[in-house]
């Protein structure tokens, strides 16, 4: 198996404290002699018997996890009879352990100038980019996030992408997307920069929208601010309501005055509202959540 990284400067936005790693690896070929997770810890403990096996060692803490793998035939096997193995670092580790008997090794690949990242949570969705829906095999609409917008992983970026009737939209200076058709502006909204809308959304009077995408078929009210926020299709956002650095999946709708903080995901369906404030990193849904045994919803103790 052979681990796909990134260099990446420890400011950058595409680092992400979960994935945090050290490393030791043989600079001549590559091959992995150590790796541990720093998310949870401030210290790095390597083992004397690397530095007495190697001549050369590298150590490595600046490096992003792709989360790609080129793997050998070998890999699904080994998988599958090791039942402990349930993600990629576990088989990282069980490989690593087991090295002397099993025979098996683990090597690197750093990459200096290519882009390569994953979505795996929501700060890496913010940094880079999400799925699209795709439909009849026909892609309606790319939701896509700030190194999209800013046309980072070209020619990934959403004027590229076309339909059946052409273009889904046109890109615009201020890294500016707006869709060919079906789109409705008032004269006094403003539209900053990194921000993608999509056909069918109607935007009223004296509202802001910098570093954010808006699907198909939202309404946006008046005096409304949305800033880093992503709504899905079909959302609907009244008078006088600011969102920051939130998520909102299709079908939400915000009454008037709402105030959706940092952190916030809002799930398929939820309404909030009126005159309401939301907490930094509220996450809702429209029904409980279930055990998973029972047909009915598991009831939540003290609700």
């Amino acid at each position: 198996m052979t681990l796909i990284y990134r260099r990446l400067p420890p400011w950058h936005r595409r680092r992400c404290q979960e994935d945090d790693s050290a490393m030791a690896l043989n600079p001549e070929t590559g091959k992995l002699l150590h790796h541990i997770k720093t998310s949870s810890t401030n210290k790095c403990d390597f083992p004397l018997s690397i530095f007495q096996e190697h001549s050369r060692v590298s150590l490595h803490h600046g490096l992003q996890d792709c989360r790609l793998a080129v793997c050998s035939p070998h890999v699904p096997p080994i998988f599958a009879d090791n039942f402990d193995y349930q993600t990629r670092l576990d088989f990282v580790r069980g490989i690593l352990e087991h090295e002397e008997i099993m025979g098996n090794s683990i090597y690197t690949h750093i990459s200096d100038s290519c882009y390569a990242a994953s979505a795996c949570n929501l700060v890496m969705y913010d940094a880079i980019s999400v799925a699209s829906s795709v439909p009849a095999k026909v892609i309606h609409l790319v939701l896509c996030s700030q190194d999209v917008l800013q046309r980072w992983s070209h020619p990934l970026v959403p004027d590229r992408f076309i339909e059946e009737n052409g273009p889904s939209c046109v890109y615009h200076r201020h890294n500016i997307y707006k869709p060919t058709t079906g789109l409705q502006l008032s004269r006094s909204c403003v539209l900053e920069s990194s921000t993608f809308v999509g056909s069918g959304t109607k935007i009223g009077d004296n509202t802001v929208v910098a570093n954010s995408v808006i699907g198909r078929n939202c309404t946006i009210g008046h005096n409304v601010h949305l800033r880093n926020a992503y709504l899905w299709d079909n959302v609907v956002v009244e008078d006088n309501c600011r969102l920051q650095q939130c998520l909102l999946a299709s079908g939400v709708v915000l009454k008037r005055n709402v105030t959706v903080t940092p952190g916030c995901v809002l799930s398929f369906g939820v309404v909030v509202g009126p005159e309401i404030k939301l907490k930094e990193g509220t996450l809702l849904q429209p029904t409980p959540d279930t055990d998973g045994f029972e047909d009915e919803p598991a009831q939540v103790e003290g609700k």
